[in-house]
């Protein structure tokens, strides 16, 4: 069974190792785009001291799996939108010798509780259009389109 739980500062070594590995997979999809780097410690120490943002572990037996970055988001209303308050999954990685194995779908339910706690009715993500694993990953559990970003090169 997986243990969700805030991740503290001494665990940057883990979040490093697999956000090196994601970073690398998604350079190799677009290099002109995204750095191979991961997240700087400086950028994981900032976000565990912004209290907007919830830094989780996944942890089996031990060992760390997986992390989750989310926050709550409220949109304001405008004059084609309704407000909205939204959880939106920033990050989500699990190491990938432990892929496949339910972890990310128990940080994503993990997300969706926190939401329903937080009184949001919606989870929002990104997901590079080149990433159909992760696409279909989403699209299993619940999660559908609703706009496409499209960019052209110049």
């Amino acid at each position: 069974m997986l243990e969700v739980r805030r991740a503290t500062a001494d665990d940057y070594p883990d979040m490093s190792a697999m956000g090196q590995e994601i970073g690398l997979h998604h350079h190799q999809a677009l290099p002109h785009l995204i750095t191979p780097d991961a997240m700087s410690e400086a950028a994981f120490h900032g976000l565990l001291a912004d209290s907007s943002y919830s830094v989780m572990l996944g942890v089996d037996n031990g060992e760390i799996v997986g992390y989750l970055i989310y926050k709550v988001v409220d949109v304001p209303a405008d004059e084609y939108f309704y407000a909205q308050r939204n959880l939106y999954v920033q990050e989500i990685s699990i190491y990938q010798r432990h892929q496949r194995k339910g972890y990310g779908e128990a940080l994503m339910n993990h997300a969706v509780e926190a939401a329903k706690a937080q009184g949001v009715s919606r989870v929002t993500l990104r997901v590079w259009a080149f990433n159909q694993g992760a696409v279909a990953f989403y699209e299993r559990l619940g999660f559908a389109a609703e706009t496409i970003m499209m960019a052209r090169e110049l």
